[in-house]
């Protein structure tokens, strides 16, 4: 079978603003952790960023991945050091390992309307991010495990 899934339930939905100099990732983290939100889909992101790191995969990069990391020589990172507008962005929120991951992918907009997206490493709020969460159930069987064949951490769907 070419594909795995699970099916569950919208539980609430959650309106988040994270306030300046906040990390993105982990400010969508610790909310997630104190609103006891294990499985989760990020809706909607908008806002401002000063700064952050995006990744995307190189033209010659190959699987697995074994350096995955801001600055790996296998991926291409985007670093950037100046405000940049979200304009969009869309994740999720699934138990990896003892934890839970926010793991977002970012389109942002600079002066003259240049855009840059991928998926995001790390990024500061410059003056504000409104984000909207979905809370899930019935998910229990998904969880983010690493995958050797492509080296990466990818959603796992086990059987019930």
């Amino acid at each position: 079978m070419n594909y795995m899934a699970a099916g569950g339930n919208l539980e609430k939905v959650y309106v988040l603003r994270l306030k300046p100099g906040t990390d993105l990732i982990h400010g969508i983290e610790e909310f997630a952790k104190k609103e006891g939100i294990t499985h989760g889909v990020i809706l909607s992101m908008l806002g401002t960023l000063k700064d952050g790191a995006f990744r995307n995969p190189r033209v010659d990069t190959s699987l697995p991945i074994v350096r995955e990391y801001e600055g790996a020589d296998q991926i291409d990172t985007y670093a950037f050091e100046r405000p940049v507008e979200i304009v969009g962005g869309a994740g999720n929120i699934i138990p990896k390992e003892e934890t839970i991951e926010a793991h977002i992918h970012l389109i942002c907009s600079q002066d003259g309307a240049k855009t840059t997206a991928g998926h995001l490493y790390r990024g500061s709020i410059w003056t504000q991010a409104e984000i909207f969460i979905a809370k899930l159930s019935g998910l229990d069987n998904v969880t983010r495990r690493h995958e050797p064949d492509t080296g990466l951490w990818q959603i796992q769907i086990d059987e019930k």
